[in-house]
């Protein structure tokens, strides 16, 4: 069924920590909730210890999944965390963990993985206003240009944040990103590829609908920052 949502209405969020990223992802959640009380944030808790400590901190913020319940779902991960180191594997649980939410999802509105180092200074609604109606949307790095070549190993895009309708087009897409991790999802750039980031180069070339959002103020980071002047008025805006 295609999706009706408006495009700026709520989302279904998730997000994957073990305990020593916990921190990160409670910074996250906290930053979500600033402006958006009602969108679910699913969360991947990596151990039974993070599990723990995210139900206490976080509370009813956030609805907890735990690896086997992602595993249970996918038994096709078994393989794959045989084979891989564990940050291999971790990466390879990205497309998963957006497919399990989108099939449980209560609510209509895409379904985004978030890293768990992100932090929102304005409503999350700006980057739903800009993916609109399209059925997938990815944000480029925006490597500097005395940068750019260099980097240019780890891909175009960053995993950081990447949304998919539940439409035709946003499922295909999710599929295959899902198949492709489960294939190889190896930790070193090798031929254009890179763990379960490198992938996302190839989404505007097989898939319609795909959206680059180009906002400048989407996916700010340490290596795309330079040379630009980060603000924080009076007010407590980021700009």
């Amino acid at each position: 069924v295609e999706s009706s949502a408006s495009p700026t209405g709520f989302a279904n969020y998730c997000s994957y920590a073990d305990l020593r990223y916990l921190p990160r992802l409670v910074a996250l959640v906290e930053s979500i909730r600033q402006f958006d009380l009602r969108s679910p944030i699913h969360v991947l808790c990596l151990d039974e210890e993070t599990i723990e400590q995210c139900a206490r901190v976080l509370g009813e913020k956030v609805s907890i999944l735990s690896l086997r319940q992602l595993e249970d779902a996918f038994p096709v991960l078994e393989s794959a965390k045989a084979s891989r180191t564990a940050m291999e594997f971790v990466f390879t649980l990205t497309p998963y963990l957006t497919k399990w939410v989108m099939d449980h999802s209560q609510i209509e509105g895409p379904s985004i993985y978030l890293d768990a180092d992100l932090y929102f200074f304005k409503s999350p609604a700006a980057v739903l206003e800009e993916l609109g109606r399209s059925d997938v949307g990815i944000i480029p790095h925006s490597y500097p240009s005395n940068r750019a070549q260099s980097l240019r190993k780890y891909g175009l895009y960053n995993v950081g944040w990447v949304g998919f309708r539940n439409t035709q087009v946003g499922r295909q897409c999710l599929d295959w990103w899902a198949s492709q991790c489960l294939s190889w999802c190896g930790d070193e750039p090798v031929d254009g590829k890179y763990a379960d980031q490198g992938y996302l180069d190839q989404f505007p070339e097989l898939f319609d609908g795909v959206k680059i959002l180009e906002n400048r103020g989407f996916n700010l980071a340490p290596w795309n920052t330079s040379g630009q002047d980060i603000l924080k008025d009076s007010g407590g805006r980021v700009t």
